[in-house]
């Protein structure tokens, strides 16, 4: 730590620790997508700019070779995401209060106009979350550093004294937030950043990893599955036959009834991003478990000795200053003080490596094997912790997905399925008053159905997992992928409409037999959710470099 520390007082005298904010960095990550050939005078003028700091809040790591859009993308979905989710539904809860406060009461909103209703309810909180989710940051508070504006890349001298003090600036951040391609761990600055986080931070779990599927699954899925929520909202229920149980639920079927060849339209995008997923996923995990400090890659071969040569002075022991202990107890507090004997207390390098043999500190190769274990072990643990497997989702993106059907579902609510005379829409269902029809509508619009939503996410990556094993071209891959998908979806939408007929013959005409159909119904729903998407113990180990360190003594 005492090599870290050194470098922290260099870049503090020469006021090279430069912070960002979340717009400068996205700004300049767009006008590298769009002009990849930038004037150096813009570059120097762009440093020059940011204020001099002591620390930040995020440090972010990444590669060159990552496209500039992605990494913007990914710094959007990192900052952005819970805001706007959050933004999302304020705005349509908002919007349902200022309907009802101007109709008067819940069954008098339908009769606004369908414009307004679809407007305030549909549109608004869709445009609000895309809106926020690619440039809610803009009003964020964080700073940031980044490599290409916080380092001068027009003054050699400057960005070699910037890059020689990295320890400092990792050090000095928060958390460390790594933009993971499938050329991060090839780059040896990049591992470099990651050990130098790894030693001086308390553990794995002060890092967060974006790959370059997230922010793609994120709005590509939401995005497909708000347009199908605009193309087919807003129509008419239809008149069931409710004479008795066994007739509505036969007309609920029918007129419900979609054709499976309807899914293949919707799966066929859905396929192309799981297999997109379900390919980066399995690189990322993949080249954690077998990852190698050695074998990364310098784009300056002469840089490679120097940047293991700091990777073993960060993590070594003997080169830290020894400890002294003081039993005089001269303040009093009758606790010993722990002292110091600062840098020149500490042996010289070229002493520890003619004793090393006879010492117990670990040798450079151990040091970087204790490296090697730690990116292998606790912080691919993390990464299954928090996105799982290959296929698996996290829930929060799997909710995402169901998103705009909360929104379609307060458009059917309030707006009574499109018929501005609510009771009408209620006796066309079967149900004998409003509040009772509003009730069961609302139950299931803005709940059930969103969760029957929720696990075509995991089933979907599970389908097209299959079709990536059983064919080897990608084109096949994805065609039978869609298929396999479209099967799937309809299915589901079969499983969603039984229930849903179900859930209506329990309500408006109840029973004990079907009131138990639709809670086992209700009870395997739940129980689906759970299996593909409940939590689980993936990572009981989260142990700090410091730990594996100690194993070596």
């Amino acid at each position: 730590m005492q090599t870290v520390w050194n470098k922290a007082v260099f870049a503090t005298e020469r006021g090279l620790f430069r912070a960002a904010t979340a717009a400068d960095v996205t700004s300049d990550l767009l006008r590298l997508a769009c002009l990849p050939s930038l004037d150096p005078s813009y570059s120097h003028a762009a440093y020059d700019s940011l204020s001099t700091v002591s620390k930040v809040d995020i440090f972010i790591s990444h590669s060159w070779s990552c496209p500039a859009w992605l990494k913007g993308l990914a710094i959007c979905h990192y900052l952005n995401m819970n805001s706007a989710i959050a933004s999302s539904a304020l705005v349509s809860t908002v919007a349902v209060a200022v309907l009802v406060l101007r109709a008067g009461s819940f069954s008098e909103v339908a009769l606004q106009p369908s414009g307004v209703l679809f407007g305030l309810l549909l549109f608004c909180p869709l445009t609000v979350f895309l809106f926020v989710y690619l440039f809610g940051h803009i009003f964020a508070s964080k700073s940031l550093w980044f490599d290409r504006i916080c380092v001068d890349q027009a003054d050699f001298e400057v960005k070699s004294q910037t890059l020689q003090a990295i320890p400092a600036f990792v050090a000095r951040s928060r958390e460390m937030l790594i933009l993971w391609d499938e050329t991060y761990s090839q780059r040896l600055w990049c591992n470099y950043e990651l050990a130098v986080h790894a030693k001086t931070s308390a553990g794995a779990e002060t890092i967060t990893i974006v790959p370059p599927w997230m922010p793609l699954w994120t709005l590509s899925w939401f995005g497909i599955t708000a347009s199908l929520c605009c193309l087919f909202s807003g129509g008419q229920s239809l008149v069931l036959d409710a004479e008795s149980h066994v007739s509505l639920l036969v007309s609920l079927i029918r007129n419900y009834f979609v054709p499976p060849y309807a899914f293949l339209f919707a799966s066929i995008p859905y396929s192309w991003f799981c297999l997109k997923k379900l390919k980066w996923h399995k690189l990322l995990l993949d080249e954690m478990a077998h990852f190698d400090f050695v074998n990364a890659k310098c784009a300056l071969e002469m840089d490679r000795r120097e940047i293991e040569e700091q990777v073993v002075c960060l993590f070594d022991e003997a080169l830290e200053p020894p400890i002294r202990v003081a039993f005089d107890d001269l303040d009093g507090s009758g606790v010993p003080t722990l002292e110091t004997d600062g840098a020149d207390g500490a042996l010289l390098p070229e002493t520890i490596r003619e004793i090393r043999h006879i010492t117990s500190y670990p040798s450079k190769d151990e040091i970087i094997h204790c490296f090697n274990s730690y990116v292998r072990g606790p912080l691919r643990d993390s990464v299954l912790t928090a996105m799982g497997k290959e296929h698996e989702i996290p829930l929060k993106l799997s909710m995402l997905s169901s998103f705009p059907l909360w929104f379609t579902g307060l458009v059917s609510v309030f707006g009574c399925d499109g018929r501005s005379d609510c009771m009408k829409s209620a006796t066309a269902s079967g149900y004998t008053s409003v509040p009772q029809y509003m009730a069961a509508n609302a139950v299931w619009s803005l709940l059930v159905a969103p969760l029957f939503m929720m696990i075509l996410p995991p089933l979907m990556l599970r389908t097209n997992q299959c079709a990536e094993a059983a064919v080897s071209s990608r084109t096949w891959q994805m065609a039978l992928g869609s298929v396999l998908g479209a099967i799937v979806f309809f299915l589901l939408d079969v499983l969603a409409s039984l229930q849903w007929a179900l859930f209506i013959l329990a309500v408006a005409k109840p029973s004990p037999l079907w009131l138990a159909g639709a809670m086992l119904g209700f009870g395997l729903l739940v129980w689906s959710i759970w299996t593909l998407l409940g939590s689980k113990d993936l990572a009981p180990s989260r142990r700090s470099l410091a730990q594996h360190l100690e194993d070596l003594g």
